[in-house]
């Protein structure tokens, strides 16, 4: 894997101002980006971790929607059907579109 920067902004405009550097990447969760690096596949210069933003994050229930972030975690969103019955099964049917762990269980 070739040498990097590596950053972790805190707000929505940092990582805006960070990802319009020339061959920066954004790391949001996924795993696929790092493999690709780790294989030779992509190399940028800058990699920008999404993760530390917490206005992506969260959870909003009223009496007619659910709005989830896009920062939002699958653990946080897992007991949200007990929460908010209005979701009508949202995680069962998504399950499968949800991104299997590293290492799967035997």
């Amino acid at each position: 894997m070739q040498a990097f920067e590596y950053r972790n902004p805190t707000t929505l405009a940092a990582a805006a101002a960070a990802a319009a550097q020339e061959d920066s990447k954004l790391l949001a969760g996924g795993q696929s980006l790092l493999q690709s690096m780790k294989l030779g596949l992509a190399a940028p210069a800058v990699l920008i971790d999404l993760g530390g933003i917490a206005e992506t994050k969260g959870i909003r229930v009223d009496a007619r929607s659910v709005t989830i972030g896009a920062g939002t975690t699958h653990a946080a969103v897992a007991p949200l059907e007990v929460q908010a019955p209005m979701t009508h099964g949202l995680r069962r049917r998504n399950r499968p579109g949800f991104v299997r762990p590293a290492v799967p269980r035997r």
